[in-house]
């Protein structure tokens, strides 16, 4: 769909069949992720999250609340 105020954008959607493959996708991902970083032990995974946090933070990320 065309942007009514800036033409050279165009807005798109995911389709049905999209959201429910991003569903799977997402499970996948976790999993993956999980299975990584389940060598790490309880200090090397703080200090990991430290310095992720740090690295968003250095790119305009914003804590949650």
């Amino acid at each position: 769909m065309r942007d009514t105020t800036d033409r050279r954008t165009v807005r798109i959607r995911l389709t049905e069949r999209g959201h429910a493959l991003i569903d799977e996708l997402i499970v996948l991902h976790s999993a993956n992720s999980a299975r990584l970083l389940d060598v790490l032990g309880r200090d090397e995974s703080d200090r990991l999250a430290g310095s992720l946090r740090t690295l968003l933070t250095s790119l305009g990320d914003k804590p949650i609340a």
